[in-house]
């Protein structure tokens, strides 16, 4: 199922699964995304389940929407693209399936192996669907889940992410058993099974 992840600086603060037909995102509370801060309209955006796909309309917001970094007032969404409402980043990811299709993140057996930075060979494992790793302020990355399969999100920060020692395109990639990651500098192993 399509989902976004609500970012704020260098903070996930949620995932949301865009599962029904309409919602909307604002300041006022009966919003389905609810983000409580002055630069935010009372009805900024909402998301619209449409026959071709999911699209985002801004909602004559006072300090307007973006995508990707540019205006809009109508888009239809794609997979890593980057909605921008005043300070917080909403970053839409599609797997391609139905509801029906979707299965409960595999976690089990996935971990992280240091390589470097101050606690070298220390093991940290995937539990969650979501983990965010790196140094606030620096560069922030989130490992999720989805359908079994990792991905790299940049998170935010200006030290984006390597994978096997080469910049990610984009916003996220896909990650495979024995990738070395380097998150603000700081080098880890990715292994799953």
């Amino acid at each position: 199922m399509a989902k976004i992840i609500v970012s704020s600086g260098t903070k996930v603060l949620r995932e949301l699964e865009l599962g029904k037909e309409r919602m909307t995102i604002g300041r006022a509370p009966h919003n389905d995304l609810v983000l409580d801060d002055l630069a935010i309209s009372a009805m900024h955006a909402r998301i619209v389940l449409h026959p071709d796909g999911l699209y985002i309309e801004d909602l004559n917001s006072t300090n307007g929407t973006q995508i990707n970094g540019q205006p809009f007032k109508k888009h239809f969404l794609q997979h890593d693209d980057v909605v921008m409402l005043a300070h917080y980043r909403l970053h839409f990811m599609s797997d391609g399936t139905t509801s029906s299709q979707v299965k409960p993140p595999k976690t089990a057996g996935a971990r992280l192996h240091l390589l470097n930075g101050p606690t070298p060979g220390k093991e940290v494992v995937l539990r969650e669907a979501l983990t965010t790793v790196g140094r606030p302020g620096i560069g922030v990355a989130a490992l999720v889940c989805e359908d079994g399969a990792y991905r790299l999100v940049h998170v935010e920060g200006k030290i984006r992410p390597l994978v096997n020692g080469a910049s990610m395109e984009g916003e996220s990639c896909g990650i495979a058993d024995g990738d070395v990651l380097d998150i603000a500098g700081v080098e880890m192993k990715f292994s799953c099974g």
